[in-house]
């Protein structure tokens, strides 16, 4: 599969883009996002931490270790 992604300095709200030659589909798919928006943060919460007020002591702590580990070894 070939793909092409490139950021597009635009002047108004149309845009005219030509398939590079050898770049060859009878369809394709266009997603449009903006460039210069700030990318969102992927990082969600520690929901081991929130667990914290149920499971307490060192079974929470054991708990967050054990997944730790493993996440790693993914």
């Amino acid at each position: 599969m070939q793909a092409i992604s490139e950021i597009i300095e635009l002047s108004g709200p149309t845009l005219h883009y030509t398939l590079p030659e050898g770049f060859e589909a009878r369809r394709v798919q266009l997603i449009i996002l903006p460039a210069d928006a700030a990318p969102q943060s992927n990082v969600r919460p520690n929901r081991i931490r929130s667990l914290r007020g149920s499971i307490k002591g060192k079974a929470a702590d054991s708990l967050e270790e054990h997944l730790k580990a493993v996440r790693n070894e993914w």
